[in-house]
């Protein structure tokens, strides 16, 4: 299985677990953060983060601001820096908005460092 099949097979997981009722009603914030799918797409280091623009990009879904989780996880894994600026932190559309604004800017650095990068099998 390539890399984006595999992404894509996580994401979709990920996006079913995160659909479960008992997910939707939790009031712990971390809570779409703590299963295996999500880990493993971090796991995937740098080499996700552009089908994870793409894919936060196109849909809005049941993961939605942990997204931005994974994106900050795999950014300063590989040593680099990715914060939402405080004024926006719980205004979600303004929060996805700067992610992908972001990813947009700093994509072809991250490219190139995971390029350098032994692949995830």
């Amino acid at each position: 299985m390539n890399l984006e099949d595999r992404f894509n097979k996580l994401a979709d997981e990920w996006e079913a677990y995160c659909s479960q009722s008992f997910i939707q009603v939790s009031c712990d914030p971390t809570i779409r953060r703590k299963c295996r799918q999500y880990e493993e797409i971090v796991a995937l280091g740098l080499q996700a983060l552009p089908l994870i623009t793409k894919r936060y990009a196109k849909k809005n879904t049941e993961v939605g601001p942990a997204w931005i989780s994974a994106v900050r996880e795999i950014v300063i894994n590989s040593g680099g820096d990715f914060k939402i600026p405080l004024e926006l932190i719980g205004n979600i559309d303004g929060m996805k908005q700067y992610t992908t604004s972001w990813l947009e800017k700093n994509i072809q650095y991250y490219k190139d460092k995971a390029s350098t990068q032994i692949p995830v099998h």
